[in-house]
């Protein structure tokens, strides 16, 4: 079976263009309030909950399942990863795979365990700096943070360029992108992609929906996440791996 690929569906949303000017109004003036600094600065724990499913011939042949936890309060991050079906032995070599760390009394402990087998001391303090933005993003080019739950530079990126996609609540606190476009797969199928987000004034993710049709074979990836900035959780420690 082939699947369509979920990098390239990443790639598509994370198409930007250089912008001109975003016309005056509420929607600039939400835009023009958000920056990384002041995001990260007011951000100091929360989670997401991500999945995606693929369905072929009105079948669900494979899902992935990510929650993603982090706190620089008590300098945790954790992070599950379930996968089942056709996603098994192909985008992913496990089932299942945690990921743990946090540091106590300024020692670090770092965990991993995938498909029942545990390993400590699985990650260095640089790989600890680096899952402690994960929450935030995953890539940085050129000052443009994207791949994590910070949508901001995004917006700023491509508001004044596609400023009919985007539109404001009443209370002026969430600010939505709806879009369908049309793409070519590296296969050179035709994809057709139905993306929908919202953010909150920081740029952070409140939700996102995008869904992903192969033209001509009954092929769809659809993909939903939840965001919960600030937003308390239970943490979980090794002793619960």
């Amino acid at each position: 079976m082939k699947k369509i690929s979920l990098l390239f569906l990443v790639l598509i949303l994370a198409l930007v263009s250089c912008s001109p000017n975003i016309p005056d109004g509420p929607i600039k003036d939400f835009v023009y309030n958000i920056s990384f600094d002041k995001t990260f600065e007011h951000i100091k724990l929360g989670y997401a909950n991500i999945e995606t499913t693929y369905t072929e011939n009105d079948v669900q042949t494979g899902t992935i399942n990510i929650g993603m936890y982090y706190s620089r309060t008590n300098n945790y991050f954790y992070q599950i990863t379930e996968v089942s079906g056709s996603y098994v032995g192909t985008d992913y070599s496990y089932s299942k795979e945690e990921v743990l760390l946090y540091k106590e009394n300024n020692e670090l402990h770092t965990f991993k365990k995938t498909d029942g087998v545990l390993t400590k001391d699985a990650f260095s303090d640089t790989d600890y700096e680096k899952y402690m933005t994960n929450y935030f993003y995953a890539t940085l080019t050129a000052g443009y943070h994207r791949d994590g739950m910070y949508y901001g530079d995004y917006v700023i990126a491509n508001c004044a360029k596609y400023y009919n996609l985007f539109s404001l609540n009443d209370a002026k606190d969430t600010l939505t992108y709806k879009v369908n476009t049309l793409q070519k797969s590296p296969n050179g199928d035709e994809v057709v992609v139905m993306h929908y987000f919202e953010v909150d004034p920081y740029g952070m993710l409140k939700t996102l929906n995008s869904k992903s049709l192969v033209k001509g074979k009954n092929q769809v990836i659809n993909t939903t996440i939840k965001c919960f900035p600030n937003q308390n959780f239970e943490m979980k420690k090794d002793t619960d791996l």
